[in-house]
């Protein structure tokens, strides 16, 4: 399915990301699939399609204006306009434009080298405002309502290993990894290149390979907003339930934990393409992704290319270094950009 193409254009991936967000983890095989919510998933693709083909034909369009370059609509409207030479401007908190299907994998949120070379030259101003930004957004003093969620006030947080072990029956001199799970109907593929198709298959591995591991804790942390994203083929309480090792732990959506403890008690990250990885990389906890995002590529972060060099990497996690002093400012450079300069909240419609 992700390989699909229609007059020539990648469209695969949107149908794929589309069918999961009717409530589902991963898209099974050909005869276990909803064929009716497939079928709703096909119409609206080749309804969008007829529709921008008309007006490609019939209109002499320069620019065209999306809030969404994801899905049946914004998708399919953005790869057809591009495809044929029209500009497509992305609204942000800023516009982005683009001119070719590439540049559409390519987030908004992802500051130009030039912006962060900018501010790599003038650290002395920048990194002060970068940490204060980054403590309030921990103590949940961010406007972002989705970034409030990880860090309500009525959760704990825990400020050193030794609680936090205690508090969860872990062994205190074994190393952290904290696995920060997704909404998995969240459309996986909207970034580009990821080594799993969806996020149950990036979550699926790194759970088979936690039960081989037992150097160090792992804690799977659920996503904060799951209920906004729930999944009919998909129960994580029943996964965990069934196993029983000691180094695994499973905190649901409702545990008493605040993710502003990772700074405290995480010695590494493992995520697909999350927030996560960026904000506690500007506390040097070093994370590893399976996929492109908007702040992979500055060389704070671990990135494999291959499902077998991203099992070994997990396999030997326990020798993962923290980060030093340069990737840690530039993190932080990543992270004040994105969270505070470019802030979506900061740039209300007119």
């Amino acid at each position: 399915v992700l390989a699909f193409k229609l007059d020539g254009i990648l469209i695969g991936d949107l149908i794929y990301d589309s069918y999961l967000s009717y409530g589902y983890a991963t898209m099974p095989s050909i005869d276990k699939i909803n064929r009716y919510e497939l079928f709703n998933v096909m119409q609206s693709i080749f309804y969008n399609r007829r529709v921008i083909k008309h007006i490609v034909k019939h209109y002499d369009i320069e620019t065209c204006l999306v809030a969404h370059t994801v899905g049946t609509a914004g998708g399919v409207f953005s790869r057809y306009l591009v495809s044929n030479n029209i500009e497509v401007w992305e609204r942000y908190s800023t516009l982005k434009k683009h001119r070719s299907i590439k540049t559409l994998y390519y987030s908004a949120a992802r500051p130009d080298m030039k912006y962060v070379k900018f501010m790599q030259n003038r650290l002395g101003y920048f990194i002060p405002l970068a940490e204060k930004h980054l403590n309030n957004r921990l103590k949940n003093r961010s406007s972002d309502w989705g970034a409030q969620l990880p860090y309500l006030r009525d959760k704990r947080v825990f400020y050193n290993r030794q609680e936090f072990s205690k508090n969860f029956g872990l062994s205190p001199s074994k190393k952290n990894i904290f696995v920060m799970l997704h909404a998995f109907n969240d459309f996986p593929n909207s970034f580009g290149f990821t080594i799993y198709r969806d996020y149950y298959e990036w979550f699926k591995t790194v759970l088979n390979i936690a039960q081989e591991v037992d150097s160090v804790n792992w804690i799977f942390k659920e996503h904060p907003g799951a209920k906004y994203y729930p999944t009919k083929d998909l129960d994580l309480e029943l996964i965990f339930s069934k196993i029983n090792v000691s180094n695994i732990r499973f905190l649901n959506k409702d545990a008493n934990f605040n993710t502003s403890s990772l700074r405290y008690v995480a010695d590494a990250i493992c995520t697909c393409i999350g927030t996560a990885g960026l904000e506690y990389s500007a506390f040097g906890v070093p994370c590893i992704l399976s996929g492109k995002t908007w702040y992979s590529g500055f060389g704070f972060t671990v990135e494999p290319r291959t499902d077998v060099e991203f099992k070994k990497i997990l396999k030997n996690i326990d020798k993962l270094p923290r980060l030093n002093n340069e990737q840690i400012n530039i993190a932080k450079i990543i992270a004040l950009f994105t969270f505070d300069i470019i802030e979506v909240t900061k740039f209300p419609d007119p």
